[in-house]
């Protein structure tokens, strides 16, 4: 049986063409991670460490004045 986090992989555009063998590969360096409506997830001039993956919901990406 394939996990949560393997289905959200496969069926995303970025690695949809990987085969089973390299999306699990990936798979075992990611975490799947919940956020609440209105959290920040990045701030602006913070390196950038992870790849998101919008799996639900949607993300507002703001730049302040």
């Amino acid at each position: 049986m394939m996990s949560p986090l393997f289905q959200i992989l496969k069926h995303c555009p970025l690695f949809a063409s990987l085969s089973d063998r390299e999306i699990q590969t990936i798979q075992s360096k990611c975490t799947l991670v919940t956020y609440s409506k209105g959290e920040i997830i990045q701030n602006m001039n913070e390196e950038g460490l992870f790849l998101y993956i919008v799996k639900s919901g949607q993300v507002i990406v703001s730049i302040p004045n």
